[in-house]
């Protein structure tokens, strides 16, 4: 069955984590309105603030629009193909630890995929173009990366993403003319940007509650605030969302390519090694495939990083691939190995995302691929995976 019919099949009730009256009826509607639909979605949470004022990009530009209206289509289908494959595998569910604590919260998951996954390109049109920025993005631009306090033991740590994010700063500090970043172009990491900007606003709303004292003792106790718009704050929340900031930063980190040469000659490897970002070289002895942490042992939110990078990779809108053009079907092997079978009906869409799919062994652990004519096969296989009781 081809892709959009598939994911047309997932019922409302899995796919809507609020309760409230919402338009859309299926991912159709809510892809072909893809915009719409996210700001719509963070509107019932309260999270309306949330966004930024140009995100995707200027939907009122003309000569942006193909790519802005591409990149919401892609963050939908993420969602809903994320929540797809949560179904079909059932090493991506939470299992022994709860995202929330909240033990009688069934879509808990929902909750956390769809900030995961909905803003995880949120801030793409900063990166394009420095001319896109606005009075949000000055707000974040020089990050602190506040979240890694809470999430000290998930993926890549904060000296790592700090790193990575100033080599691209330094270079508006310097001459621009003969300034290349990891890809040659001056740019904003989106992710991180996205990541920051996430936890920033959680933050700040509890800021503004903690003004009252009554408020404080409530949240330091264990309850929930709630604010004006409905957002409800609490540790729970607080700690899911300094978690999530990390895993959508971490999943825009790129490993080195140590073959490629910009086109003004610089090789990749020696922006890395100047950057101090050995651990991010295949071959050195800090490097590492994701998820890792010297503890062995992994929780929910890895899975979620995983999860979130495997969809991004093989997503197809953003390669401008017909989702009507592409058949999926997903194969359990065993209760640890699953096999992901895409095939393509025509060739030169498959040429189109093929590198991006088989790079992923490269950076991501659990995952083989392999092509075959018109179909490429990805298989996980978590049987070494060790799942931790804490989060």
């Amino acid at each position: 069955m081809n892709l959009l019919d598939e994911l047309n099949k997932i019922p409302k009730g899995r796919w809507l984590y609020y309760t409230q009256d919402f338009a859309y009826i299926n991912f159709e509607q809510a892809y072909c309105d893809s915009f719409e639909f996210v700001q719509k979605y963070f509107n019932l949470g309260g999270k309306s603030g949330f966004l930024p004022e140009t995100i995707f990009g200027n939907a009122n530009d003309k000569a942006d629009r193909k790519e802005y209206d591409l990149r919401a289509k892609h963050v939908v289908s993420t969602y809903f193909l994320g929540i797809y494959l949560f179904k079909k595998i059932k090493f991506f569910k939470p299992g022994k630890t709860s995202l929330l604590a909240e033990k009688n919260n069934k879509n808990e998951f929902l909750w956390a995929w769809f900030l995961c996954s909905l803003y995880h390109d949120a801030f793409y049109n900063c990166e394009k173009d420095d001319s896109n920025t606005n009075t949000d993005i000055e707000r974040i631009r020089d990050c602190h990366f506040g979240y890694c306090k809470n999430s000290w033991r998930l993926l890549y740590d904060k000296k790592t993403i700090k790193k990575y994010y100033e080599k691209n700063q330094k270079g508006k500090e310097q001459d621009k003319d003969n300034y290349t970043s990891f890809n040659g172009e001056i740019h904003y990491d989106h992710g991180i940007l996205g990541a920051e900007w996430l936890y920033i606003n959680y933050k700040n709303k509890l800021d503004e509650l903690f003004m009252s004292e009554e408020n404080r003792q409530i949240y330091k106790l264990g309850g929930i605030l709630v604010d004006e718009n409905g957002l409800k704050l609490d540790k729970a929340h607080f700690n899911a969302v300094c978690n999530i900031s990390k895993v959508i930063a971490s999943h825009n980190i790129h490993i080195c390519d140590k073959n490629y040469i910009d086109s003004n000659g610089h090789k990749d490897i020696d922006k890395y090694r100047n950057a101090k970002l050995e651990n991010l070289i295949p071959g050195e002895v800090d490097f590492h495939k994701m998820p890792y942490n010297k503890y062995g042992k992994f929780g929910v939110y890895d899975k979620m990083y995983l999860l979130l990078s495997l969809v991004d990779s093989i997503e197809p809108t953003k390669k401008e691939i017909d989702l009507k053009d592409i058949d999926i079907e997903v194969s359990n092997l065993n209760n640890y190995k699953y096999e992901i079978a895409v095939q393509y009906n025509k060739l030169s869409d498959m040429d189109k995302i093929k590198q991006t799919i088989s790079a992923m062994p490269s950076w991501l652990k659990y995952i083989v691929v392999e092509n075959n004519g018109n179909i490429i096969k990805i298989t996980l296989d978590f049987s070494s995976f060790r799942e931790r009781k804490y989060l």
